[in-house]
Parts: structure tokens; C-alpha cells; sequence
């Protein structure tokens, strides 16, 4: 399967929850739901975007910052109730012992030259959060010095050893993941899991968007949607972190093990073509 899109039906069907969230919002809430409605945060929007992808980003961009209570907790539930098939198990189980297997020698040279590149651990441990909000244990190479606190990476960054810019440029730093989608902390293809302290304009992930939380709907991935998308690196904007939200939840939504297949052998071109992981 090459792809995927949404049918017209689905299309109309977002628009038109898109326009009645928005009515919504000018009428006074007088229907038990006090409270529910966040104000808006986001910037407007024009009508020639009302279309395709652009609809299911601005619903989801309604959802976060404008929906009711009971419409919030229900596509949660629909969220949370879409398990985990042994199908997609089995991919991630048979790829990842294979990769280690396979990139072991080349393993064992990227941690030599990390050990090489100064002080500290070979491998970088952080907190992360997972599926259905449990933390977990991410595993990278470790490609910065020691730093007291925690910030995302920003173009020129000192903090940025020479190997470790190499290594962020081409992903390799993720390869150790593999030990975390063989624990079932992750999958191959997922959310890329944030560190919970990580913010935008100042402002933590999971308060800046509301539907940030239907994330957890799923295990967190090596790769993803936003990903191939190049909705990755240094989240400088609210906008970037909504965008990347939306190819989250479109995955989530519409999985299928030959959409995993899909992203995976879109991965590699993604990767080379990158411009703003550093």
C-alpha cells in the first residue's frame, strides 16, 4: 500500500465539526458545561484553507484550543481505546532484533567515538513519557557535554560535541531506541516521545496544546509521520508544535501496519534530505 487519504465524506465531516466548534464558541455556555471552553490561542485562519489536510489541521487545532468537555473526552476515549495489534508487535520485534544484530560492529565504533568525543556516558539516559502517559527510559548516544539543565538543541549549539553533530544530523544517536522498541517501551513508528520539561515560546508542550495528550494514545516511535513530514528538530513556534500534533494524531487515527511499512522505507530519504536537525 503507497499511501493513504481521506475519503471526500471524511473531509466534509471535519470541515463542518470545524465550523460548528467555532459557532459554538460565540454563544454563552449554558449547557452544563462551564468551564470547558479554553480561549483561543492559535493564529485565525482563511477560508481557502478549509480543504484536505489543512481542515484536519485546523479541527485539530479546534480541538485543542476550543473544544467542549464531553467532545474532548470522547475522541480521547476513541483514542485510548485503539490497542496495540500483535501484528505491529511482531514488525517491531523482528526488525529491531534484526538492526541490532546487523549494525552491531557499527554500533560498537559509534560508541567508541562517543567515549572518545570527552567526558561522560557513552549512552545518554532521559525521562520520557510513553504510551497511555507511563515513563520509560529513552537510550541515545550521547552527543552533548554534561549540562545542569535541560533545553532543546538550537542551531550552532555549543553544548554539541563534533561526533555528536554528525551523529544528530544523520540520526544515528537514535539506533540505541532499538533496545527500547525490543522492551516494548517504543515502536518503530510512533510520536517521537519528548522530555517533559520541553517548552515552546516558554510555555510546556503539554500546556501549550491541549490534544498534546492524545499522543499518548499510542507508543512513542524511532520514526513517524511528522518525521518524514520534516516536522522535526528545534520546536521554535506554538504553530510548528500544533503541525507536528496533527501529523501525530493522523497517524494514530489511521494506522495500519502498511502505513508503518510506508513510513519506514520513507525514513531513509527523510533523513538525508533533513535541513533542521542539529
Amino acid at each position: 500500500m503507497a499511501g493513504y487519504s481521506f475519503s471526500h465524506s471524511n473531509k466534509i465531516k471535519k470541515i463542518r465539526l470545524a465550523w460548528s466548534v467555532s459557532r459554538s464558541l460565540e454563544a454563552p455556555n449554558t449547557d452544563g458545561l462551564a468551564g470547558s471552553f479554553i480561549p483561543p490561542v492559535s493564529r485565525p485562519w482563511s477560508s481557502n484553507q478549509m480543504s484536505g489536510k489543512n481542515a484536519f489541521r485546523i479541527s485539530t487545532s479546534l480541538h485543542t484550543i476550543a473544544r467542549p468537555a464531553s467532545l474532548a473526552a470522547e475522541r480521547s476515549l476513541r483514542l485510548t481505546l485503539q490497542p496495540e495489534t500483535p501484528s505491529k508487535r511482531v514488525l517491531d520485534i523482528v526488525l529491531a532484533s534484526t538492526l541490532l544484530i546487523v549494525l552491531a560492529p557499527f554500533l560498537l565504533i559509534l560508541a567508541m567515538l562517543v567515549r572518545l568525543s570527552g567526558p561522560g556516558p557513552v549512552i545518554f539516559r532521559q525521562k520520557r513519557i510513553g504510551a497511555h502517559r507511563k515513563p520509560f527510559v529513552l537510550l541515545k548516544f550521547r552527543t552533548m557535554g554534561q549540562s545542569p539543565q535541560f533545553t532543546q538543541a538550537t542551531l550552532n549549539d555549543p553544548r554539541v560535541t563534533a561526533i555528536g553533530r554528525i551523529l544528530r544530523r544523520l540520526s544515528f544517536d537514535e539506533f540505541v531506541q532499538l533496545v527500547n522498541v525490543i522492551k516494548g517501551e517504543m515502536s518503530l513508528v510512533g510520536p517521537r516521545p519528548h522530555a517533559p520539561e520541553t517548552r515552546v515560546e516558554g510555555i510546556l508542550f503539554e500546556e501549550a496544546v491541549l490534544s498534546y495528550r492524545d499522543r499518548y494514545a499510542a507508543k512513542p516511535g524511532i520514526t513517524g509521520l511528522a518525521q518524514i513530514r520534516g516536522q522535526r528538530g528545534e520546536t521554535r513556534t506554538i504553530q510548528h508544535l500544533e503541525d507536528r500534533i496533527a501529523s501525530d494524531i493522523e497517524y494514530i487515527e489511521n494506522w495500519s501496519i502498511w502505513l508503518d511499512l510506508s513510513i519506514l522505507l520513507k525514513t531513509i530519504p527523510a533523513i538525508l534530505k533533513q535541513v533542521n536537525a542539529y
